[in-house]
């Protein structure tokens, strides 16, 4: 049982954390963490002990072993620095990589809805410096609107079919037409064939993406399973979980044998779906390899019904962080 009167009595408001860093050597650490890291020294030594460092409202404290072995403290540690943007982020990496920092990984969007990178300091303790980006998709998810495509539509698809196709040129031999322009998809046959289905994605208004779906299989030739023929999301909203998000509710629309294919040399793609379906599914899906059309394919195979529509709580948790 809790105590609210203990409760009531005790501090309500901690003061912010100190993390004490082991290191090898006080002065030579204060050195790195001043000269290449960008802190301030405020005290102490190496003669000591301990010296304390600090740069805005963070606050360090440096220890040798001596110091540590007295307290009985060991092992190396993570500072997590926790930035207000993404600019931030991507602004201390490149001061820190530019002043001789040891980076160990650069700045990335991660799965976990975190951007960050990780540098450490001369005795291998590790400073994680991140931004949460979760609010934003939150907001972002309720303004993606995944649109079953009309005939009126042909046009807008046809231009984001080009960003495809040059996106699409890294990992394919596409030639441009004496136009300038790549070759178009037969888009028309999905509007006039029962089977197919056109699907324009957009956020607050504007185009974000499209995907065409087909009944039947291009692997095994079974009509009964749904092929995701194309997919595209504009760069702009990419790493950011829309397109996992306008993938789930086109499987969700479809019940029933889904596959998707990816070529084998476009890893982005293999990372990116193996993801969707992952947190569709609330379980991974390993491909298989396969061939057809003369090329090589990894495969994701997975059953969109009940399995998708009954992980969907879990999956606006893991995509957007809900």
């Amino acid at each position: 049982m809790v105590d609210r009167l203990k409760l009531k009595n005790m501090l309500t408001r901690f003061p912010p954390a100190i993390p004490e860093i082991p290191v090898s050597n006080v002065d030579k650490a204060a050195e790195y963490y001043v000269n290449t890291l960008g802190f301030h020294f405020d005290w102490g030594n190496d003669e000591g002990g301990i010296g304390g460092i600090s740069q805005g409202d963070c606050r360090l404290f440096l220890t040798n072993r001596p110091f540590r072995e007295a307290y009985g403290v060991q092992g190396e540690v993570v500072i997590w620095l926790n930035m207000h943007n993404r600019s931030e982020v991507d602004e201390l990496y490149h001061r820190w990589k530019d002043a001789g920092a040891k980076i160990l990984a650069e700045p990335e969007d991660k799965p976990w809805h975190l951007r960050e990178f990780r540098a450490a300091d001369l005795d291998g303790n590790q400073l994680r410096v991140f931004y949460d980006f979760s609010s934003e998709l939150r907001r972002m998810a309720v303004d993606l609107e995944v649109l079953p495509a009309t005939a009126a539509h042909i046009t807008t698809i046809a231009n984001l079919s080009q960003l495809y196709a040059y996106d699409f040129s890294e990992f394919r031999d596409l030639e441009l037409g004496d136009d300038g322009r790549f070759g178009d998809i037969e888009l028309p046959l999905y509007w006039s064939e029962p089977d197919r289905h056109a699907f324009l994605f957009k956020v607050r208004q504007k185009p974000a993406g499209f995907a065409l779906v087909k009944r039947g299989s291009e692997i095994t030739e079974d009509d009964s399973v749904w092929d995701m023929a194309e997919f595209f999301v504009v760069r702009r909203y990419r790493r950011q979980g829309l397109g996992a998000a306008a993938a789930r509710e086109i499987w969700n629309r479809f019940s029933g044998p889904w596959e998707v294919r990816v070529m084998e040399s476009n890893q982005p793609a293999q990372r990116f779906w193996a993801r969707a379906i992952a947190a569709a599914l609330n379980q991974p899906v390993s491909p298989v390899q396969a061939e057809a059309a003369r090329r090589r394919w990894y495969v994701f195979s997975f059953d969109s019904q009940p399995t998708v529509k009954q992980a969907d709580a879990k999956f606006s948790s893991d995509i957007f962080g809900a």
